[in-house]
């Protein structure tokens, strides 16, 4: 990665988005799937822990260089997907209430959020955690620390994800 594909790119979703928008009578534009895979990448959202930290500092890094007309696109494309939202936030390091509310819609990005961008719970978003098991379950034991009662509906009724959230249960009842 380099400066000019990062300016690139950086239009290149601008555009896309305001292309969606003149065509799109709704208020809310999201890039469409084709594009979004290849923009997940470029805000470098790694599922590995290790993979998403290591990218992460290569990015930042790039991002103290961006003009701020360069970090106005970018949030212009942040709004439109929780994806590119925790993106963004973790590009600027700092919590932004507009993009946790696109964030906190998906159970997924609000469970990476807590863990990797504000490494604490997200109150907002555990109501969207809560409707998926393996969120909620992995919300509990690495951002929580403890019980999720909110989620634990939707844990016990999957088979794996119950089990291993008993282990939670009894883990923390015993300390």
């Amino acid at each position: 990665i380099n400066r000019f594909y990062i300016s690139n790119m950086i239009l290149e979703m601008h555009e896309i988005v305001e292309s969606n928008k003149s065509s799109n009578s709704k208020e809310d534009v999201f890039i469409d799937n084709e594009n979004f895979y290849k923009y997940e990448a470029f805000w470098n959202y790694e599922r590995n822990y290790h993979d998403y930290v290591s990218s992460l500092d290569k990015f930042y890094s790039f991002v103290k260089v961006l003009t701020s007309y360069e970090l106005s696109l970018m949030f212009s494309v942040a709004v439109t997907n929780p994806a590119l939202a925790i993106g963004y936030s973790n590009a600027v390091n700092q919590r932004i209430p507009v993009l946790e509310q696109i964030i906190a819609k998906s159970s997924y990005y609000s469970y990476k959020y807590a863990l990797y961008v504000i490494k604490e719970p997200f109150s907002l978003g555990e109501s969207a955690i809560a409707t998926n098991a393996e969120d909620s379950y992995y919300y509990a034991k690495h951002v929580l620390r403890a019980r999720f009662p909110l989620g634990e509906s939707v844990i016990m009724n999957d088979p794996y994800y119950s089990y291993w959230y008993t282990d939670i249960i009894k883990d923390r009842d015993l300390n």
